[in-house]
């Protein structure tokens, strides 16, 4: 029986066939692009983290998983659930104008019983059917961009493929369980670049073995190639890591610092994770100085005995012989000495190191003559071929024997007035290390040819008590006067001239000795009027000095006194005392007063080797007996205190002008040394706040005080007084005798 809707059954079922291609285009095309994708995605995983077995047969699973879910769930559910020819032709006539569901209804109809009232509307079916187009029914574009996509996925794929065909028949073997491993894409290496001597490095295949000595420091260099990471790490075999940086190259160093136990390490880093070279380090005992001693035989001049020291660096004099002694650890072992700065090695011999008790233990040692400061630098060689890794520096410090130390005490000052038919005292204090020669002296004409108008030469004398040498060196002291007629000419001659005098002393230096010598001092010879003179023109200075003293002493009489009535008004007002300034003055009395007394002392001491003052001989004998002592430039106020003293007693007889000084240096010393100490002895009152009692006494002290500068003061205007009126006596005797010489003369030529 044929069919009542042949035109309508073809449309549907074209329609059926289109739905069918447009369910396989997509499913096919998202199986493939989804299927690519997790093939890339697990190639990604697995490339660079080199993932275990499980995961790799969880993504293999996964993998296969993918077209089964889409093709055997997703296609199938489409395909089964395709609409029936009522559905087809529901779809058919939705998409079109003018839509009656006149397909739907004829077929629905067509499926009954036969009718000859229904031919009608077959008939319009039929013609509707004829005229209708799938076209606006179904899209294929989504099925068919899920194909291409798919389609493209799977061509990449394949280009991917062969394009790392051995990377890729890696990651399917991996996929399918083969434990094959991927290719390696950093490879690091481990060197040791050290000094043969200090260490020694063997490589065997993947392993390098190092012996160095124990406390040596390890270089490492890795090196890197391929992909270059950003750090490698040391790997120890306890389970420390150490980090390394390369800064932008493919070399990564670094230095183990003082080892001490054996270790064993290999590099990590990018993809190389496979332990490989191992560096396996052993740490041996390397040969060491255990004990150090220095022998030192100073030059036989010096007398000095032989020492023997321990220690690190030693300090010699010049020219010794030094022998080096050294322990080695262990024993048995050999050595270099080096010589720094000249960089000398010399060969270390076997002898026998000093112990302090027992036999002498084998040792090495080298000897040395001591000309210049050296360094030494001891490298030891053991049995097992390592060297001491740090040789240390030693020292040798050379000391130079000094040049010998000459102070000149007398004359003091650079320009010395001496009178004709005086003396002229020479006084010297020298030192040196080790020894001295005898003193000498030359005096020769300022404006000479170089001969020596007096000379002589004689052997020091012993320090006086309480200024002895340094210990370890010579010194001594010589005291000697000289005549002034002995280097001037006699008479009106030597008046005027100018000569030189210089001292010098040897040392016992071998085998040239050192020789010092002062400063050339200038001798003006003077007559006796001219010194008197200036005597008087110094003592004026002097006076001046008095006055102005006496004006300090009295203002500080006023402030002592305010303070005093002060604290007797007010008690309780004892803190508010300000004793400051009256301290001040008291020690700027006892300074001023004792440089009075020394300028005196000078004048006093100037006139009496004049010989100017002829009762004062007596004096001057003893004078230069006490001043012989002195072994120092500073002015000593004993020695003049005890003349002065031994003078009031009448010692030494009377005398003219040295004796008005000395008693003028007595009242300056007793200024200085009585009346100011105590008088800074009442105001600080045995450490305690200064009383009313204890501000009289410093007042009572310090009106002694005054009147002993008064009667200073006084003194020296007398005296300076009696000079002028001398000295002018002087000039008019001398001014009627060259008169009367010219008259002589000139009756003669008439």
């Amino acid at each position: 029986m044929t069919h009542p809707l042949p035109q309508t059954r073809a449309l549907l079922t074209r329609l059926r066939r289109r739905l069918r291609r447009f369910a396989w285009q997509h499913e096919i095309g998202w199986t493939l692009l989804v299927t690519c994708g997790w093939w890339l995605f697990s190639y990604g995983l697995d490339y660079f983290l080199h993932l275990p077995a499980p995961v790799r047969m969880f993504h293999t699973a996964v993998l296969v998983a993918i077209p089964t879910w889409f093709l055997g769930r997703r296609l199938v559910r489409h395909l089964t659930h395709l609409p029936s020819e009522a559905g087809l032709a529901v779809m058919a006539e939705r998409g079109q104008p003018q839509n009656e569901d006149l397909l739907v209804t004829a077929v629905q109809l067509s499926q009954g019983a036969p009718s000859e009232g229904l031919q009608p509307i077959f008939q319009r079916a039929e013609a509707r059917a004829q005229s209708l187009s799938l076209d606006p029914v179904l899209d294929p574009r989504a099925p068919r961009l899920a194909l291409a996509k798919g389609v493209a996925a799977a061509l990449a794929l394949v280009a991917l493929y062969f394009g790392t065909r051995s990377t890729a028949d890696i990651f399917l073997a991996r996929m399918t369980g083969a434990d094959v491993p991927w290719p390696q894409r950093t490879h690091l290496d481990i060197e040791i670049p050290g000094r043969a001597d200090r260490m020694f490095v063997q490589r065997d295949g993947d392993q390098i073995h190092v012996r160095l000595a124990r406390g040596s420091d390890l270089p490492i260099l890795v090196r890197a190639q391929g992909v270059v990471p950003e750090q490698v790490a040391l790997v120890f075999d306890h389970g420390h890591e150490t980090l390394l940086d390369s800064g932008g190259s493919d070399r990564f160093r670094t230095q183990l610092r003082s080892i001490q136990q054996d270790l064993v390490f290999h590099a990590r880093g990018g993809d190389d994770k496979d332990r490989r070279p191992e560096v396996i380090v052993e740490v041996l005992d390397p040969p060491d100085v255990g004990a150090l001693a220095f022998r030192v035989t100073p030059p036989p001049y010096t007398g000095r005995p032989t020492r023997l020291e321990r220690s690190t660096g030693i300090e010699v004099l010049a020219h010794s012989e030094v022998q080096v002694f050294l322990m080695p650890d262990p024993p048995g072992i050999e050595g270099t000495a080096h010589l720094l700065p000249e960089g000398l090695q010399v060969p270390l011999e076997a002898v026998d190191f000093p112990v302090e008790e027992g036999e002498p233990v084998p040792g090495l040692g080298l000897t040395l003559q001591a000309d210049d400061s050296l360094r030494l630098r001891f490298e030891l060689q053991g049995k097992n071929g390592l060297q001491n890794p740090d040789p240390g520096l030693f020292s040798i410090q050379v000391v130079e024997d000094r040049r010998p130390n000459l102070v000149l005490l007398a004359p003091a000052k650079i320009d010395t007035e001496v009178v004709a038919g005086g003396l002229l005292p020479l006084r010297v204090r020298a030192q040196d290390d080790f020894g001295l020669s005898d003193l000498s002296y030359r005096i020769e004409s300022l404006h000479g040819d170089g001969t020596a108008l007096a000379e002589g030469s004689w052997p020091l004398q012993p320090l006086p008590e309480g200024a002895e040498a340094p210990e370890g060196g010579e010194a001594g002291l010589r005291h000697e006067l000289i005549e002034v007629d002995s280097f001037v000419p006699a008479g009106s001659a030597g008046e005027g001239a100018i000569v030189t005098l210089q001292a010098s002393i040897d040392d016992n230096r071998e085998p040239q000795a050192q020789t010092t010598r002062t400063a050339a001092v200038r001798l003006r010879v003077v007559t006796g009027d001219e010194y008197l003179r200036k005597l008087e023109s110094r003592l004026a200075q002097s006076g001046e000095q008095g006055a102005q003293l006496s004006q300090r002493i009295l203002r500080m009489q006023g402030n002592l006194s305010t303070q005093q009535n002060a604290l007797q008004d007010d008690p309780q007002g004892l803190a508010e005392l300000d004793l400051s300034e009256v301290r001040f003055d008291v020690q700027r009395m006892e300074g001023d007063a004792r440089q009075i007394a020394r300028d005196l002392a000078g004048l006093a001491e100037n006139l009496l080797y004049s010989r100017l003052d002829a009762r004062g001989e007596a004096l001057r004998i003893a004078m230069d007996q006490r001043l012989a002592r002195q072994a120092s430039r500073a002015f000593d106020p004993e020695p003049w205190a005890d003349l002065y003293q031994a003078y009031q007693a009448g010692q030494f007889g009377p005398a003219d002008l040295s004796g008005d000084l000395l008693e003028l240096v007595g009242l300056a010393l007793r200024l200085s040394e009585q009346h100011a100490p105590d008088m800074a002895a009442a105001l600080e009152n045995e450490g305690r706040a200064p009383t009313s009692e204890s501000l009289m006494l410093a007042y009572l002290e310090g009106q002694e005080a005054l009147r002993t500068a008064e009667e200073l003061t006084t003194r020296l205007g007398e005296w300076d007084n009696f000079q002028s009126v001398l000295t002018r006596t002087r000039d008019i005797i001398k001014r009627q005798r060259n008169l009367h010489e010219r008259t002589r003369k000139f009756a003669k030529e008439q």
